[in-house]
């Protein structure tokens, strides 16, 4: 498994000024099953999904649900603080 691991956060609808959705694909992981969705939701909410960590054979995968929302919520986490901080610079 890789120490380093790219972020499971796929852009699908980066723009807007509405409060982002983040969604999780069910079976199979892959975050772009969430495309029509996220144009059907319009350009002005951003819309992400979250990738599952494995599909693409460099990592592997979770060994359980707790592990993949552990993961995830981590994930997230930075997302928020990077957010936090941007937001800070532009006051």
């Amino acid at each position: 498994s890789s120490e380093e691991s790219s972020s499971p956060l796929v852009p699908l609808q980066s723009k807007g000024t509405g409060r982002p959705l983040f969604c999780v694909p069910g079976a199979g992981g892959n975050a772009i099953y969430f495309h029509n969705l996220a144009i059907a939701l319009g350009a002005d909410r951003p819309f992400y999904g979250l990738q599952s960590q494995g599909l693409m054979g460099e990592e592997n995968s979770h060994r359980s649900i707790e592990e993949m929302a552990t993961y995830f919520l981590n994930w997230l986490a930075i997302f928020w603080i990077f957010q936090k901080l941007n937001w800070e610079k532009l006051k």
